[in-house]
């Protein structure tokens, strides 16, 4: 009975090439490439997407921060903007560089984003090859999170100042592996500017970049027994950058926070209740379920499809913080533990909770995704799945994106149909900043939003109060009610059930609301003319 060809080979003592050889050195010769295409694709892609967005509230208060005229302006209009200054200097430098256009606004998050990306490739590469740092990459992307990269918000700078850091810890861990003296400063300085970046981003950053490197360096430490003194003293980078985030994030609350009475109000189970809702609302701004959930599946069928020889491996050693990359995989356990870390920080400093707050979560379920995969040594096609199954995700969220705050259609159709010069009131405070922004030059003012009575409570008070307290540094017409209507007889109000508290007082002061026909929730508003108005001594809050 003759030898079958596999075995002949082996005989004559030549090596057989599988697929999963094959895989691994095309992933080997080509990685970089791949990764480099990549961002190059993803940064075209954000740009052309950009165009299609318009620009939303929250970025309109960083915009505004960042196009003051002068630096006594900047510093005075921040607290509203609510986070550390980094974002928006880079914001004004890119303004600048190339004009006061939506690329220039986005692109400090875009460029974070694309050095998170390569972050994570060489974090993933540097412990388990090019083909995982691949795979990393992929299930990064296949996350809704690529959605920060055209906001101009800080989520994604912080991101790429997170994997800045990470990398750099990671070199300089590696480099006391070595048998020869390898200098450290280069990968000590990328740590310790990954640190300050990502504090001076956003006021949660050092709770995002700090907690996956003490459970990464502590596991490190416990390890080898002793501490890593010169690694230690970098990471001490954080305190000047508290020392300029604190009084930021104190002005913030002052501002804004203190005024809003869900925020400044005791903990209690129905407000953990309320912010536990908030997560489960937000979750999709960070992680696509289906995604994960395909992810899930996937995994499980690298354990059924396991080589034989990685099942007798993984029988003898269990333990999966046994290895030598256990100090990575802590820093990835800290990262995926950042959306509850986060939520539970935010609670203790009284303030509002998104999802996006712990986008660092996200690293962590690329590297333990990875760390899976090479661990169980499943068949090449079925990582080979993942890969095409992040690229497919992406794709399709890219193809089917829509804003999560589009325009006002009702608002939009008002500028259309009202009278030309008729005041036109948003009463929404989610609503207003982007109809403002957005809206034609001539048209901005006669755009009004009215501060609603009575207070209203949780994010759309936070809106508000920040809307009020940036009046002065913008055009907007910010105001409130009753200065508004001691000097306006008549005027156009898109109003929704949840601010009917303003559309009450409007009837109480003497004026009529008769509903537009064809556009729901918008009225059209007219004095009585035998109502007598009070007045009172109360100033526009804006121009």
């Amino acid at each position: 009975m003759g030898n079958k060809p596999g075995q002949d080979a082996m005989a004559s003592g030549q090596r057989v090439h599988t697929v999963g050889d094959k895989v691994d050195r095309f992933f080997d010769r080509y990685s970089g490439l791949i990764v480099t295409l990549t961002c190059l694709v993803f940064f075209a892609l954000i740009v052309l997407i950009g165009h299609r967005k318009p620009i939303w509230y929250d970025e309109v208060f960083t915009i505004t921060v960042a196009t003051q005229p002068d630096w006594n302006h900047f510093i005075r209009a921040l607290p509203p903007e609510g986070n550390p200054p980094l974002n928006v200097l880079l914001v004004r430098f890119f303004v600048h560089l190339f004009g006061p256009t939506a690329f220039s606004y986005r692109l400090p998050p875009l460029l974070g984003m694309i050095g998170a990306l390569v972050g994570i490739y060489v974090f993933t590469k540097r412990e388990l090859g090019n083909f995982y740092g691949v795979l990393a990459v992929a299930l990064l992307l296949g996350e809704s999170v690529w959605e920060y990269a055209f906001e101009a918000r800080p989520y994604g700078l912080m991101l790429g100042f997170l994997m800045l850091a990470l990398t750099g810890w990671q070199a300089a861990a590696r480099a006391t592996e070595l048998p020869e003296d390898r200098s450290r400063i280069v990968a000590l300085t990328a740590m310790a500017i990954g640190i300050l970046g990502c504090i001076l981003s956003h006021s949660i950053g050092i709770v995002e970049v700090g907690v996956p490197l003490l459970f990464g360096e502590i596991t490190r430490s416990f390890q080898r027994r002793k501490v890593d003194w010169p690694l230690l003293a970098t990471g001490l980078i954080a305190i000047p950058g508290m020392m300029i985030v604190i009084p930021t994030v104190h002005r913030t609350q002052h501002a804004i926070l203190t005024r809003v009475d869900f925020i400044t109000s005791p903990i209690t189970m129905a407000k953990l209740i309320a912010y536990s809702h908030v997560i489960k609302g937000t979750a999709y701004l960070v992680v696509n379920r289906y995604f994960l959930l395909l992810s899930f599946l996937i995994v499980l069928l690298s354990f059924v499809f396991r080589s034989r020889t990685a099942a007798k491996s993984a029988s003898r050693k269990t333990d999966f913080l046994s290895g030598s990359h256990s100090y990575i995989v802590a820093a990835a356990i800290g990262a995926l533990l950042l959306i509850p870390i986060t939520w539970l920080a935010m609670i203790k400093a009284g303030g509002w909770y998104f999802t996006r707050y712990g986008i660092g979560s996200v690293i962590g379920i690329a590297c333990l995704t990875c760390f899976i995969f090479s661990r169980n040594r499943a068949s090449r096609w079925i990582t080979m799945t993942q890969i095409a199954v992040a690229a497919m995700s992406f794709l399709a969220s890219y193809v089917l994106y829509k804003p999560q705050f589009p325009l006002d259609p009702l608002a939009l159709r008002m500028l259309a149909n009202s009278p030309s010069g008729l005041p036109l009131v948003i009463a929404d405070s989610f609503d207003y900043p982007a109809i403002w922004w957005n809206a034609p030059k001539s048209e901005k003012p006669r755009l009004f939003y009215l501060k609603n009575l009575p207070a209203k409570t949780g994010e759309g008070r936070v809106i508000e109060e920040a809307l009020l307290a940036e009046a002065p540094y913008t055009d907007a017409h910010v105001t409130t009610a009753d200065a508004f209507l001691q000097t306006t007889d008549h005027f156009w109000l898109e109003c929704r059930p949840p601010q009917n508290a303003l559309l009450q007082k409007i009837q109480e002061s003497g004026f009529e609301a008769v509903p537009i026909e064809g556009m729901q929730y918008t009225y059209d508003v007219r004095r009585k003319t035998d109502a007598i108005t009070k007045l009172e001594p109360d100033a526009m809050v804006g121009k």
